[in-house]
């Protein structure tokens, strides 16, 4: 009987991934073919690229149930935001709350789907081993600030499960540093663990194991606004904000995954 129940609830949490993907499929196809009609009609116009991701990451949202629990405020205008990286996920919850233009790696163009949708989003694609194409991003960076959007870069340049983030890459720190561009730290970190994506994980399998369980939750703490011509000392106050506050996340999830035992909670206070 037992055995049953599980088998059950495993069969029930596995129609909840499929149905998810399906959906995830063809609302994807939907606001890919939406923009590239706008593309044919009125031209490529980066508010269609910023606007229509926005949306799509809003469905997404809803449709993966993703609950992000958010502190702090986006400035207006001009801003690099540095997120640390845990999955394909951050997409989703940053774009769905920011306004902005992404740097991504050369990869993600390859991706089914997403990677089409990089290209009509003119997303900026960039091979870290390649000197030439660091140069170009840094240069379409410039650009996409010049035309008062922000720009999200991932600085870790790759996804980790944690605790804390990886060393960061100096090229946009650097960049901010010339120009005397604003960033803004900001820190993700999720619920569990494993719903970060890395190391040899495939997408498919990656995304029924994390969407077959009911809710997804997030944390995102956005930082205030840093500003220095000093790169190195702009990304090691970036780096170590983060880090921080990776940390104290990390914690807080963990102190709400343990019950206090019965008998043991902590005695309320008379008010005297």
């Amino acid at each position: 009987m037992q055995l049953n129940l599980v088998n059950c609830i495993n069969l029930m949490s596995y129609l909840l991934a499929l149905y998810r993907f399906v959906a995830f499929v063809f609302i994807t196809l939907y606001y890919i073919i939406k923009l590239v009609l706008l593309n044919i009609f009125s031209g490529f116009k980066l508010h269609n690229a910023v606007t229509i991701p926005k949306q799509w990451s809003r469905a997404m949202l809803q449709l993966l149930n993703i609950e992000v629990a958010i502190s702090g405020t986006v400035p207006a205008g001009k801003v690099l935001l540095l997120p640390n990286h845990r999955s394909y996920i951050d997409g989703v919850v940053t774009c769905a709350h920011f306004f902005s233009s992404y740097v991504m790696k050369a990869e993600v163009g390859k991706w089914p789907l997403i990677g089409w949708g990089t290209k009509i989003t003119g997303t900026i694609l960039v091979n870290r081993s390649n000197r030439d194409s660091r140069k170009e991003t840094r240069e379409k960076v410039k650009e996409r600030l010049a035309a008062g959007y922000s720009v999200v870069v991932f600085p870790e340049g790759t996804t980790y499960e944690g605790p804390g983030c990886l060393v960061f890459k100096p090229g946009m720190f650097q960049v901010a540093a010339d120009g005397n561009i604003p960033v803004v730290p900001v820190a993700i970190e999720y619920e569990v663990v494993s719903d970060a994506w890395v190391g040899n994980d495939t997408f498919v399998p990656h995304f029924f194991r994390c969407f077959s369980k009911k809710k997804t939750r997030v944390k995102m703490h956005i930082g205030e606004v840093m500003q220095s011509t000093d790169a190195l000392l702009l990304e090691q106050k970036t780096h170590n904000w983060i880090y921080r506050q990776l940390t104290a996340m990390r914690a807080a999830y963990d102190r709400e995954a343990i019950p206090f035992p019965l008998g043991e909670q902590t005695p309320i206070k008379a008010v005297v």
